[in-house]
């Protein structure tokens, strides 16, 4: 089991983005993983084949958002970039086809990250 991702507390009105990826093994004991190329919130993540793909979400508290898309393999523990979304989007829907990641729906925002 993989979390990429989430929000970090903080003092102020809006929390940060987190790169962390903790990760259980078998035997449910947390360890954690690579770190994620691109802290994010409220980002959607699909498995597909063994791979996780982490798909758009928040790079910042002052909720800027991303259409990028990040692969992580548990084997090699390592990222490579995915193939962009369209848009810079949050809150989407995603489902592994057989030679697909559907997205529907979700908030195109302005990409304001390079």
């Amino acid at each position: 089991m993989l979390v990429a991702g989430g929000m970090i507390a903080c003092d102020g009105p809006r929390p940060d983005p987190t790169q962390d990826v903790p990760k259980a093994g078998p035997d449910i004991t947390w360890t954690t993983a690579a770190p994620c190329p691109l802290a994010r919130f409220e980002a959607n993540g699909v498995v597909v084949g063994d791979e996780l793909w982490v798909l758009g979400g928040f790079v910042s508290s002052t909720l800027d958002v991303t259409g990028r898309v990040d692969i992580y393999n548990p084997v090699s523990d390592s990222w490579r970039v995915g193939p962009p979304l369209p848009g810079a989007q949050t809150h989407v829907a995603v489902a592994a086809g057989v030679r697909e990641v559907l997205t529907v729906s979700g908030e195109e925002l302005i990409n304001r990250d390079s």
